[in-house]
């Protein structure tokens, strides 16, 4: 029976598509779009950095996607969700009865022979499974539990590592994955790539709009682009893609308005929300700057360019000079 390829199923293309092979504005994720073009390139293992909901799995997707596995299996085994008897059974082997009555016994490794494996938080398994991952990793086999015959099999292996555990445990887990000598790729959280953020809300309203049957993608106005990028987004790409969905429920306006939004962007005091704590990031400024210019462009007007930002008018002839 031929293999068929099993892949989350991720609903918002278009942004991914704009993150990696469009025309990021920020240098962060330019760094990241140059490495994952040398990640397609070669059978490495690849090693994904990055907090929570930064887009991890849509990346190792891509990879997949991308390289010479295309056409073969994309297999995920999500450390957190699922049990630790059934990860075990994936990585430690797991016996099954044949017609004839034998068994014959299988790993993830067997399951996923030329194709792609990608490991979701690498740092959740306990550290016998890590060091059974790395060992099979670095030989290339499918040696299992009960079988100590070593298989040789082609596997693209990528794992993703949570930056909170990778601080935890760095020396740990940094010191196990240099015995495989991957590909890191950091992938940033959405305070360090700010200036992307116009866009990944366009991308996000085009698929929201289609799941909720809008006839017409909302427009967002000024006042909300700017307050989305003071915002520190503690939860990323995920609490974007809720902020947006929420203001699309309530709101059956053409325009999305700061009325609209979720309460915590209702006090600008809150301590995610303030241009104080940001105005000194690279990311902000040249984010801050390029939505400003844009607005600027089309009103044609200093004044009427801060009323619709709600900023004063002293600040942005500050920001564009």
């Amino acid at each position: 029976m031929q293999k068929k390829a099993i892949c989350p199923k991720y609903p918002f293309r278009s942004m991914i598509e704009y993150d990696l092979f469009g025309n990021p504005q920020s240098l962060s994720m330019r760094e990241v779009l140059q490495k994952t073009i040398l990640a397609t390139r070669k059978d490495t293992p690849v090693a994904i950095l990055g907090e929570f909901s930064t887009g991890k799995s849509w990346l190792a997707h891509k990879i997949h996607h991308l390289s010479k596995f295309t056409n073969d299996i994309y297999y995920e085994l999500d450390c957190i969700k699922m049990h630790p008897d059934q990860i075990r059974n994936e990585l430690l082997g797991r016996m099954q009865h044949n017609h004839d009555g034998g068994h014959i016994t299988h790993n993830a490794f067997n399951y996923v022979n030329h194709g792609t494996l990608f490991v979701k938080s690498f740092n959740a398994l306990s550290t016998e499974l890590q060091h059974h991952l790395v060992h099979l990793v670095e030989h290339f086999t499918t040696t299992t539990i009960f079988n100590a015959r070593q298989d040789p099999v082609n596997v693209r292996v990528i794992v993703s590592v949570d930056y909170k555990a990778y601080e935890g445990k760095k020396s740990d887990i940094q010191a196990l994955l240099e015995q495989i000598n991957p590909i890191y790729i950091s992938q940033p959280p959405l305070r360090k790539r700010r200036e992307d953020i116009p866009m990944l809300v366009n991308s996000f309203l085009e698929e929201l709009s289609q799941r909720y049957n809008r006839q017409q993608i909302p427009h967002v106005h000024p006042s909300v682009l700017y307050s989305f990028l003071l915002y520190d987004w503690p939860g990323n790409l995920r609490q974007l893609q809720n902020t947006l969905e929420y203001a699309l429920i309530i709101s059956n306006e053409a325009e999305i308005k700061s009325e609209h939004l979720p309460p915590v962007f209702k006090n600008q005091a809150g301590s995610h929300y303030s241009r104080s704590l940001v105005y000194n990031e690279d990311s902000f400024l040249r984010a801050e700057k390029m939505l400003c210019q844009k607005v600027l462009n089309k009103n044609g007007s200093l004044r009427k360019t801060a009323l619709e930002l709600g900023i004063n008018y002293s600040t942005l002839k500050k920001i564009i000079k």
